[in-house]
């Protein structure tokens, strides 16, 4: 079980000024149990046929570090939705594990988006925990935002990490030889 934090963060990230000096760039990142987030965020290591369970929580309150064009398609132009906006609700998010056997409550779904707080939940949110079942072989997955119309923006600003499933034939141990 986790308990992983999506928030803003500043890192060096290997950009650097004129003058060859390292400089802050602020990203957003998972932090576990509220801890200091990270981009790429924290990775996942779980065992093939062992669940694992995430509880994502939103603290991305205030604007967003990119531009969103709100004439798109997207969480807060829903039918019911209209009068919510990132500046005064935070910024949208649900996180997505790419390539994973997840069942639909948890497979991270454009509409299944939450705000900081859980205030303001999609039309199709289910829960504050995910379920991953990890019903596979070894395998490299990934995770990342998938709110409806910024996935985008928030997997740009830094809403990424990576999640490995291994199994007895890849078992991410230096003796295990490719």
């Amino acid at each position: 079980k986790y308990k992983i934090a999506v928030m803003e963060a500043v890192q060096q990230t290997g950009l650097v000024d004129g003058n060859g000096n390292p400089l802050s760039t602020p990203v957003w990142g998972y932090g576990e149990n509220g801890g200091n987030p990270t981009w790429p965020g924290k990775t996942f290591e779980a065992q093939s046929g062992v669940p694992v369970e995430v509880k994502w929580e939103n603290k991305l309150r205030g604007g967003h570090l990119l531009p969103v064009d709100t004439s798109l398609h997207w969480a807060y132009s829903l039918p019911g939705y209209e009068g919510y906006s990132i500046q005064k609700d935070g910024v949208p998010i649900v996180t997505h594990l790419h390539g994973g056997h997840t069942d639909s409550p948890y497979d991270g779904n454009p509409e299944f988006f939450f705000s900081p707080g859980y205030t303001i939940r999609g039309p199709r949110w289910v829960d504050k925990k995910y379920i991953y079942d990890n019903s596979q072989g070894a395998g490299n997955l990934w995770y990342h935002d998938h709110a409806l119309g910024i996935t985008r923006l928030n997997v740009y600003a830094g809403l990424a990490g990576f999640y490995f499933i291994r199994d007895n034939m890849d078992t991410g141990k230096a003796d295990n030889p490719l």
